[in-house]
């Protein structure tokens, strides 16, 4: 089950509380501002023009697995003249302050435009992922870390694609996520550049593009089913709908109940070991098909195929099948008990003695 610990669009214009999520940034660094002209989603977006400007808001520890999501956009690229560049637009740190991981876009000094996830835990590390990324475009940076002793992991989804991993870890060291900074939070010397920021999201749980649903594991699944049904946009929960199948069955297209039938089932298939001769349980079949959707009763099916079956040889047609097989089912065997009538006893004859 997914759980929202931080989302702001800066629709209030002021890096307070959003009215859209309620959510409120905690601080921000240098003097960011707020602007129209250049925006992922909603009225207003985030602009930054300088480097150590920003945002961020802390108090999200509690969760193990932490993600940070924002939508990111550049007025220009860094200048390729020998000197690596880049912007950090995106940082993890836990509550004491303590840098964890962070997500930047740069040039090499050899001219190649790159993301960079670099990590402090258990040691300064290191991916890169070589990209064309462009200006005026806005791209989407999520960021996931996992606090383990065993099995720590860093990565980076850029446009809901995985780019960067780095697993396996012992991330201990840095312990749970408690703060998200974005922004310009540093830019190098050299490079001038509008940074715009957008739609920024924390979680516990996998966030990804705006618009889009993403489900949970199997196991996820099968532990929410009734609390996150009205988290969601289900109008009820599953018990709810389990509940209420007569109901709504009912009024639809299919015009009998879950119950009308299976009562209906019970009384066909009552009398016997085969409940019902095939001509009794077509008919029940008939009834349900005809106060439903289907266009042809099975029997009007049927027809159908006897006079397929004649156009193509076939000696016996479905029905005769079907006439056959009911008279099987309804004669009883009976034991044939012939009684022999005795015939005429002749009386015998008197033998004379020679």
């Amino acid at each position: 089950m997914r759980t929202t610990l931080f989302a702001h669009g800066f629709e209030d214009c002021a890096f307070g509380t959003d009215p859209e999520t309620g959510y409120a940034w905690t601080a921000t660094l240098g003097s960011p501002s707020c602007q129209s002209s250049v925006k992922h989603h909603g009225t207003y977006a985030m602009l930054c023009s300088a480097t150590g400007t920003g945002c961020y808001r802390s108090g999200l520890a509690g969760y193990d697995t932490f993600h940070a999501r924002i939508f990111v956009r550049f007025s220009s690229l860094p200048p390729s003249d020998g000197t690596a560049r880049a912007c950090w637009v995106l940082q993890l740190r836990n509550a004491a302050g303590t840098a964890i991981v962070r997500v930047q876009f740069s040039r090499s000094a050899a001219g190649l435009l790159r993301l960079q996830m670099v990590s402090a835990f258990p040691a300064l590390h290191e991916e890169v992922y070589l990209y064309n990324w462009e200006i005026d475009t806005w791209y989407m940076i999520e960021l996931k870390y996992v606090n383990s002793a065993t099995v720590g992991e860093y990565r980076t989804y850029l446009n809901n694609a995985e780019v960067m991993e780095y697993t396996g870890q012992d991330t201990s060291g840095g312990g749970q996520c408690d703060q998200i900074r974005t922004g310009a939070i540093v830019i190098t010397a050299g490079w001038t550049v509008n940074v715009y920021t957008d739609c920024v999201k924390g979680a516990d749980v996998y966030i990804g593009l705006e618009g889009v649903a993403y489900t949970e594991t199997i196991s996820e699944i099968l532990g929410m089913v009734d609390t996150v049904a009205p988290r969601t946009d289900f109008k009820q929960s599953i018990t709810d709908i389990l509940g209420m199948l007569d109901s709504v069955v009912a009024p639809g297209t299919l015009h009998l109940t879950i119950s009308d039938i299976i009562g209906m089932l019970d009384s066909v298939t009552a009398p016997g070991t085969l409940h019902a001769i095939i001509t009794d349980s077509l008919g029940l079949l008939d009834s349900i098909s005809l106060r439903g959707d289907f266009k042809q009763s099975i029997s009007e099916i049927l027809g159908l195929l006897d006079s397929i079956a004649k156009k193509a040889g076939y000696h016996v047609t479905i029905t005769e099948i079907l006439a056959q097989k009911d008279t099987m089912l309804v004669i009883r065997v009976r034991p044939v008990i012939r009684v022999l009538t005795p015939t005429r006893v002749i009386a015998p004859t008197r033998v004379q003695e020679v």
